[in-house]
């Protein structure tokens, strides 16, 4: 069932992650903001980044926004959320066209992610995106894992994971086309209502 948004600043989050999040969903999402920055600054170091602070800012902010909302997208709360009666195909592919961080990379650190590198990475996002919009919403969990793959694979002739960013098609195909855009299931939402599931249902 579809919680009502609260007021004022609890609002804000819940606009982002859906209504209703409980303690563990909240403690997973926070998690994975923290953990995937991690991750992400510790990939660029061993793959011999040396750069000025602001470049590293840029990276954890983007870091923190992909892998927060990869978790938080995939919860029940934010799929019903985002796919709420009103919510149709133009709010979300708006959604997956804001995710241009490979460009916003690419001009922070164009040495780790040349400009044709991120134009393929975010081009293949946008096509990917348009493919989930037009397909049946039964077959969407299973396309959008298909074409995140190949992407992901295409992705390494310019963008190879030893490159400084290279998690970063990976986190960004998962968020949006395989959490994002895959819509809620019914039965996982259901079993989440249900009072006698637990924390862990």
């Amino acid at each position: 069932m579809l919680g009502a948004r609260r007021p004022g600043l609890p609002g804000i989050w819940d606009q982002v992650v859906g209504p209703g999040v409980d303690q563990v969903e909240t403690g997973l999402i926070v998690a994975a903001m923290v953990a995937g920055p991690g991750l992400a600054v510790a990939w660029a170091r061993a793959s011999g980044a040396g750069w000025p602070w602001w470049q590293w800012l840029v990276l954890v902010i983007l870091a923190s926004d992909l892998f927060g909302g990869l978790a938080a997208n995939s919860l029940a709360p934010a799929k019903q959320w985002h796919h709420r009666v009103g919510q149709g195909p133009r709010s979300h592919y708006t959604f997956a066209a804001l995710h241009f961080h490979p460009l916003l990379l690419s001009v922070t650190v164009p040495l780790a992610l040349p400009i044709r590198a991120a134009l393929i990475v975010y081009g293949l996002l946008l096509l990917g995106a348009g493919l989930m919009l037009v397909i049946p919403s039964r077959l969407r969990g299973a396309v959008a894992l298909l074409f995140s793959a190949i992407a992901i694979a295409f992705c390494s002739i310019w963008l190879p994971l030893e490159s400084p960013v290279g998690w970063l098609p990976t986190a960004l195909y998962l968020k949006v086309l395989v959490a994002y855009l895959v819509p809620p299931d019914k039965v996982r939402c259901e079993r989440r209502a249900s009072p006698s599931s637990g924390p862990w249902g």
